[in-house]
């Protein structure tokens, strides 16, 4: 009976419907006939019967099942489709960094250095990989992957040929398709016109050198992206001008191609030459040729009239050679838009842009929305709010890249959020935005990650109840974003505004895994926080084990650290009144002591307060030669007023004749002199 079950299916009872008040059963039988264990092929009959069918003995009524056309799947589809089941995980590190407790870094510092110093691994073995790749001839591997091999190189005794030529042109392999190129030439052969054009085009595109690839992802992440390379590094009289000069027939094609390459590495005169000579010989460009210029535009106009001149007679010649601007046009008049300034027609001319964008069905990107932004949101100019439309235009929609500058618009628009209007659920719905779907693709790299959340951040200190903010603090720190210095001072200053002094001993410890405990800002900040102590003994406690931490780190810095953190009077009375609010006296008492053995090396004085405070706990506890230590250290430095303090204290503390006598001679110095002088 089982091998039977096992070949003609599973049979399965359905869900129960409610109909009528009665319940009827629906019995779906899949039954698998004709299915052949060493067979390749199977057929499947699917029926669906009821169970009133099956009573009433009639025929069962098939169901034809209809196949949808196939969908074009790529290989990693699948895992797509499973990573989009699970969301962002918070409590843990990038997958990028070792799942050990030991290697999980939280500092910027050790983020960077981890994931660059596992880049390093990959770069050695790319590097032995290429210099030894004899070494590396045995390749089981199935299916052969041709990333993991060495780089093949063009020999002496190699093929040389029109076709392989073709080929390295085709693979991005510059240096190899320039060594073909000049064996070609070598022995006179003759290039097609369409292989001559492919291999120009490599070689403006990429300045005829190698292309960097996209290997090492974690190098570019880390990198800092600059707003545009303004430096000309055009070759001048390189192989790319050379192939241009040599070629027979040179259409538009070639000049285009060559065009581009110029304006690519900003060889400005040269792009601008060459472009008037095409409208001297009647040579049309194409679009992207015209979007090159439009980005040039800048470097070759200094005021803002002329400069919008400019952009319009390139939009003129396109209009009559008849070619429709793309995305890369309308962002190049943006862009020299937003370079104007405070100039008036400025504004009115981005929006009839994106109007024009729009007759145009053209969908603006999201480095159009911010050109807009940099153009409405300047801190010098007045409010605008053109963030708000454009959030409520791109909210419900997928976000992809379209184009370089896309990379820009979040972090600027979370700028504008909390410089420009200060608008905290505004930057609530640009970071939903952001985490919805791929959209996080979009933040650029590490360091535009880094300045977003520092806007962030500091526009949630100003705008957001303590709570809820160190709530999402807990939520993205420290394996999402390590929070600056100055992100730090804000958090500090926020938690002590508000009183919230319980998350201090958080704090202290977050800024000891940041590696902040030893920059002077965040110390003095922290002693002058904790320093004013709580009703909270427990609380106090914790503020104590702080104080005593800072201290023992400061006192143990290495004489040949780069940047030392300096005592100060002040920090040093802090480190004292926290002490004494948690009752520690004999603490208190050496703080005391370095205050006065170090003058010479610390900067300032100790507040009139911290002497106040350590002179009456030393009179509570009857430690009167501390006290008197102490007002003679406050005559020294100034403090004359702990002087009236002391006077108080002789009609109530039972001192003895010398104490009684030392004081006298500390707050009557010039009367004390004069007696001894009658003696």
């Amino acid at each position: 009976m089982l091998p039977y079950i096992k070949m003609a299916g599973l049979i399965r009872l359905c869900v129960l419907n409610w109909k009528n008040n009665t319940f009827k059963s629906r019995l779906i039988c899949i039954s698998n006939y004709f299915r052949n264990l060493s067979a390749t092929e199977s057929s499947y009959e699917v029926t669906v019967k009821t169970l009133d069918d099956l009573c009433d003995g009639r025929s069962s009524v098939e169901e034809e099942i209809v196949i949808p056309k196939r969908i074009p799947r790529g290989p990693t589809d699948i895992l797509k489709a499973l990573a989009a089941t699970v969301g962002k995980d918070f409590t843990g590190p990038h997958y990028k960094y070792h799942d050990d407790p030991y290697f999980i870094p939280a500092s910027n510092v050790a983020k960077r250095s981890f994931a660059l110093s596992k880049e390093s691994g990959r770069k050695a073995a790319r590097y032995f990989l290429e210099k030894y790749p004899d070494s590396f001839k045995n390749n089981p591997a199935e299916p052969n992957i041709k990333a993991f091999m060495p780089a093949e190189k063009v020999a002496d005794d190699s093929e040389i040929s029109e076709d392989v030529l073709r080929d390295y042109i085709y693979k991005v392999e510059v240096q190899n398709a320039i060594t073909v190129y000049k064996k070609i030439k070598e022995k006179n052969v003759t290039l097609s016109h369409e292989t001559e054009q492919f291999l120009l085009e490599l070689l403006c595109f990429f300045n005829c050198e190698e292309s960097s690839g996209d290997e090492f992802s974690e190098e570019r992440w880390f990198k800092k992206l600059s707003g545009r390379e303004t430096r000309k590094t055009w070759k001048d009289n390189g192989l790319a001008e050379q192939l241009f000069a040599s070629m027979e027939k040179k259409d538009s094609r070639a000049y285009c191609a060559l065009l581009k390459g110029r304006a690519k590495y900003f060889d400005v005169a040269k792009a601008y030459d060459l472009y008037k000579k095409m409208q001297e010989k009647q040579i049309p460009a194409n679009t992207e040729t015209y979007n090159s210029l439009l980005a040039l535009v800048p470097f070759l106009r200094e005021k803002s009239d002329s400069r919008w001149t400019l952009v319009l007679e390139f939009l003129e010649n396109m209009k009559r050679e008849s070619l429709l601007p793309n995305i890369g046009t309308f962002n190049a008049v943006l862009e020299v838009l937003s370079k104007f300034g405070l100039w008036h027609s400025a504004k009115p001319l981005a929006l009839k842009v994106i109007a024009e964008m729009k007759q145009l069905n053209i969908e603006p990107s999201l480095g159009s929305y911010y050109y807009l932004l940099t153009i409405f949101c300047r801190n010098s100019g007045p409010t605008s709010s053109i963030l708000i439309d454009i959030m409520q235009y791109i909210e419900d929609k997928d976000l992809e890249i379209r184009h370089p500058k896309d990379v820009f618009f979040f972090v600027t628009a979370m700028d504008v959020c909390h410089n420009h209007l200060l608008d905290k659920e505004l930057a609530y719905r640009i970071h939903a935005l952001l985490e919805k779907g791929d959209n996080y693709c979009l933040i650029g790299d590490s360091f535009r990650e880094s300045i977003y959340y520092q806007h962030f951040f500091k526009l949630l200190c100003k705008t957001e109840n303590i709570d809820v903010f160190l709530e999402f603090y807990n939520k993205c720190v420290p394996h999402i974003y390590t929070p600056e210095p100055s992100v730090m001072l804000d958090i500090i200053e926020t938690v002590d505004l508000h009183g919230a002094l319980n998350y201090i001993p958080q704090l202290w410890s977050d800024i000891i895994v940041f590696n902040h405990a030893l920059l002077e800002q965040i110390v003095t900040l922290i002693l002058s926080t904790i320093a004013r102590g709580t009703e909270d003994l427990e609380l106090q406690k914790q503020f104590a084990v702080i104080a005593w931490d800072i201290k023992k780190r400061i006192d143990s810095q290495h004489p040949r650290m780069r940047s030392q953190i300096q005592w100060t009077g002040q920090m040093l009375g802090d480190v004292m009144m926290v002490c004494l609010n948690a009752g520690d006296m004999d603490k208190a008492w050496e703080v005391m002591l370095k205050l006065d053995k170090e003058q010479d090396r610390i900067i300032g004085n100790a507040k009139s307060e911290s002497l106040k405070r350590f002179c009456l706990a030393s009179l509570e506890q009857r430690k009167f030669d501390q006290a008197i230590f102490c007002l003679k250290h406050a005559m020294e430095v100034g403090h004359t007023d702990l002087g009236n303090l002391m006077k108080e204290q002789l009609k109530h503390q039972n001192f003895t004749e010398i104490q009684k006598m030392q004081i006298q001679s500390l707050l009557n110095p010039e009367t004390s002199e004069n007696e001894q002088i009658a003696t």
